[in-house]
């Protein structure tokens, strides 16, 4: 992959092709030239490369029909969830809100990907576990430990903030995620995904 992009690998055997998400991370700050690209330039399979032809789209087709706005949503016609996940996939379901001062949507039964609520881009998640390293979280000053690891081995993230003019309590919240990739030790359940509300 060029540019600093993460790619994921995907084979399709009924179609005979393979498909590659690549999620951009940015440009060099430094440098940066019309020349400069990003994706793929060329993949090598048992020492054999592979220099194309590629076909390149750089939006995904449910970002071009827009799957997550209310309007354009019920255009599409969506599969009901199986139980079994596949990656590169549109998750959507309308879910309610309950009245409250602060909302998020909980994602801790989903892996890696982007969600909108109502059309808007909350931001990606990703549920990949937190490492603890010593006996002492830090800071440690003097050699004392004012803190302890809490929580080793679980997402450092589950909840993740929704602005409260985007949810409606009137009414249903059409929730959509992209979910890029399937973590093959994770099991996700779109199904569990839920819409919290918080009050002091």
């Amino acid at each position: 992959m060029l540019g600093g992009s993460i790619g994921y690998v995907h084979v399709v055997p009924e179609d005979e092709k393979t498909h590659i998400l690549s999620c951009a991370m940015g440009m060099d700050n430094v440098g940066v030239s019309p020349t400069q690209t990003k994706g793929v330039g060329s993949v090598k399979v048992a020492n054999i490369t592979y220099n194309g032809a590629w076909v390149m789209s750089s939006v995904l087709e449910g970002e071009e029909k827009r799957v997550f706005n209310t309007t354009t949503a019920p255009g599409v016609a969506w599969k009901t969830w199986t139980g079994k996940p596949t990656p590169y996939t549109w998750y959507q379901a309308n879910l309610t809100a309950y009245e409250g001062q602060s909302y998020a949507l909980e994602l801790s039964t989903m892996w890696k990907g982007v969600a909108f609520v109502n059309g808007f881009n909350i931001g990606r998640y990703w549920m990949a576990p937190g490492v603890c390293s010593g006996a002492c979280a830090p800071p440690i000053k003097n050699g004392h430990c004012y803190m302890q690891w809490d929580d080793c081995g679980k997402p450092t993230q589950t909840l993740y903030h929704v602005p409260s003019s985007v949810v409606s309590t009137t009414g249903p919240n059409l929730v959509t995620l992209f979910e890029e990739t399937v973590d093959p030790g994770t099991v996700i359940d779109p199904s569990k995904v839920q819409l919290v509300s918080f009050s002091s």
